[in-house]
Order: structure tokens, then C-alpha cells, then sequence
């Protein structure tokens, strides 16, 4: 059931700081479609729903004006950084004509990082410092005031969800609350302070297309985490992106868009997999896997009934990234079902978090 707004009484448009949410027609490579009035700067202005020093930023895309704010140390560089099970990996990227790419990875001691939306996430944190601080030395980056860098987390330590919302654009307060009420069945019942974020989308098709709320919702404390260890660093988190997310907007869609079509994105880090459907730019489903399953090909086909029966969507793309061997296994599935596959790294991750 679609969330209804009423219309607002006749009255001139407000402008400046009380113009309220701004809409544009975006999808999953969306731009910042809401933004809060400016007091010390962009920090502030982004961090409107947490006035704590650490703010969650899940966006799938950076706003041009945060440009400079959530660059990484470095003139003119960006640097995403994944932290998943096992590994560690940090890409620095310097724009050009043709763009820069260097990468960087370590291991971590196994279960260092156990992925979950209530419990800690990180087991190690000493380790894992060391562990940054040597990938740190080898990018020859300079630390600098201000810099910022995108973090890309498991897919298992957050919750993200759609519905469909009619009338007028929500304020603020309209879409924290209403963002809250859309992610109650996603979250614990038991659960504590969670850091929520919002966005109105519009699918990509036509510009009459019916307007979604997203949500996504991550546990204060397990988002600390991660900010802390950067922090240790003597750097700062401009943004934390799932992984999904990330992949997802990394790679435009290789079929053309249909709003009766979807596409699923499959992604493998740590060891553990994640699923995300978007249709029509519009993110519609998200499973993250607590365990590595025994057999993938039958959650996909489960996956499938699901998005056919109750998104009453049909499934024609994949988009796999991740270790080779198992993409080869993933894509050979997906093809299996009739699905155009397209496979890429699991670097595609940090280059849809930098986008």
C-alpha cells in the first residue's frame, strides 16, 4: 500500500533554506535528492540526521557540491575503502582524460569481521589498524584536513527498503518518520538507535513514473565501528555504502530499461553473497546470505518466483561481481535461467561508492 502524503494548502514556494526536499528524476545512480539547510559547512549540512561526529551517509551517489568535502586526502583524488570478512581492500582513484586506478588489498586474521545488524562487527580492531595503516603507507598519500574517504561495508550489517509514495515530496521530519515506519518489519524488534537515511526516487522510464521512498537503516553502534577504525587513521568517513549498492552503481544496465523488467545484482565479499533487484532504477528487493549457502542456483530460482509473483517484475539481467571462480559459478547459473550476465570485479564495488 502506497504511502500518501496530503496536498499542501495554496501558498507561494517557499526558497533557500525552507524550499524542503529537492526532487529530481534519478534511479539507482541517483543523485542527492534531499539535502538540509546549511550551518558550518557541508559536514553539517549532510549530517542532519545525526548530530553526532559520526554520520551515517548511505548514498548511492555523490552530489557535486560535496565534491571537495568528500574527496580523499590527496589533491584531486578519491579513495573508497571495503572492509569484509577476511580482506581488506583500499583504491585510490585520480581523475583524467582517462582515470587512474591504483589498488590495494591485505588479509585479515580469520572471523576479524563478522557481519551482522546487532552485534559487533569488528573483532579485532588492533589488527585491523595495523593492517590500514600499512595499505595507507603504500598509496604515499598525505592525511589532509577535511579529506574524506567512502567506505563500502557488508551487505549483512544493513537493511534497505522501498515502497511506493504518492502525493507531494515529504519534509524532514515526514521522511524520517516515514522511512522508520517503512523499515519496522526489516529491523529487529528488539532493536536500539539505528542510523536511518532516505531518499525519494523516481523510476527512470518515463517522468510520470510513480515516486518510491528508500530507506536504509544500520545500527549506530556497528557504524561507529568502522568509522573508528578510519578515525584512528586520522581520516574521516564521508560515506558508508553497502556493497550491493555500491556494484550496482557501478555498472549501468545492460539491457534497456522496462519498467516491467529487473535486473538482480549478485555480489561475493568475504565469503558471503548478497542479492539486490532494482527495476526501473528503483531498488525493490535486498537479501544478504548470514552463511555462505549450499546451493546458490536454488535461492536465484526462489529469488525469481518471488520477484514474479509478488513485484509482479520479470527478471532478464544479472550483474555478478566477485572472485573469478565464483562468478564463473554465479554467471553459469544465471544464464541457466535465461538471464543476460554480465561479471565484473568485486573492485566495482569502490568505484560505485566513489561515483
Amino acid at each position: 500500500m502506497p504511502l500518501v502524503l496530503p496536498k499542501p494548502a495554496t501558498k507561494p514556494r517557499p526558497s533557500g533554506k525552507d524550499a524542503g526536499p529537492r526532487r529530481i528524476k534519478s534511479g539507482i545512480r541517483l543523485r542527492i535528492v534531499r539535502s538540509t539547510p546549511r550551518r558550518r559547512g557541508v559536514r553539517i549540512r549532510i549530517a542532519k540526521l545525526r548530530p553526532a561526529r559520526g554520520v551515517l551517509i548511505l548514498r548511492i551517489a555523490k552530489p557535486a557540491l560535496l565534491t571537495r568535502w568528500l574527496s580523499a586526502p590527496g589533491r584531486g583524488r578519491s579513495v573508497a575503502l571495503s572492509i569484509v570478512p577476511g580482506e581488506m581492500k583500499l583504491a585510490v582513484a585520480t581523475p583524467g582524460a582517462v582515470a587512474s586506478w591504483r589498488r590495494f588489498s591485505v588479509q585479515l586474521p580469520g572471523r576479524s569481521v563478522s557481519p551482522g545488524i546487532q552485534s559487533s562487527n569488528l573483532q579485532a580492531p588492533k589488527a585491523m589498524v595495523f593492517a590500514l595503516r600499512g595499505l595507507w603507507r603504500q598509496t604515499g598519500l598525505r592525511k589532509r584536513r577535511g579529506g574524506a574517504l567512502s567506505l563500502v561495508i557488508p551487505d549483512q550489517s544493513v537493511r534497505m527498503v522501498s515502497v511506493p509514495l504518492e502525493g507531494r515530496a515529504p519534509s524532514t521530519s515526514e521522511g524520517n518518520a516515514m522511512a522508520r515506519w517503512a523499515l519496522r518489519n526489516a529491523l529487529p524488534q528488539d532493536h536500539g538507535d539505528y542510523r536511518i537515511d532516505w531518499a525519494v526516487l523516481s523510476g527512470d522510464s518515463t517522468p510520470e513514473a510513480r515516486n518510491w521512498l528508500f530507506a536504509l537503516a544500520a545500527s549506530a553502534s556497528v557504524v561507529r565501528e568502522y568509522e573508528a577504525l578510519v578515525e584512528r587513521l586520522g581520516l574521516s568517513v564521508g560515506r558508508v555504502v553497502p556493497a550491493s549498492l555500491a556494484v550496482a552503481a557501478s555498472t549501468d544496465r545492460a539491457v534497456a530499461g522496462d519498467p516491467t523488467t529487473a535486473r538482480i545484482v549478485l555480489c561475493e565479499m568475504g565469503g558471503l553473497p548478497a542479492a539486490l533487484v532494482e527495476a526501473d532504477g528503483i531498488p525493490r528487493l535486498h537479501r544478504a546470505w548470514r552463511s555462505p549457502p549450499a546451493d546458490l542456483s536454488v535461492d536465484l530460482r526462489a529469488i525469481d518466483t518471488y520477484v514474479r509473483q509478488r513485484l509482479d517484475l520479470t527478471l532478464v539481467e544479472a550483474l555478478v561481481a566477485g572472485p573469478r571462480d565464483w562468478c564463473s559459478g554465479v554467471a553459469s547459473a544465471c544464464a541457466a535461467r535465461g538471464w543476460h550476465t554480465t561479471s565484473v570485479s568485486s573492485w566495482s564495488a569502490h568505484r560505485g561508492a566513489m561515483q
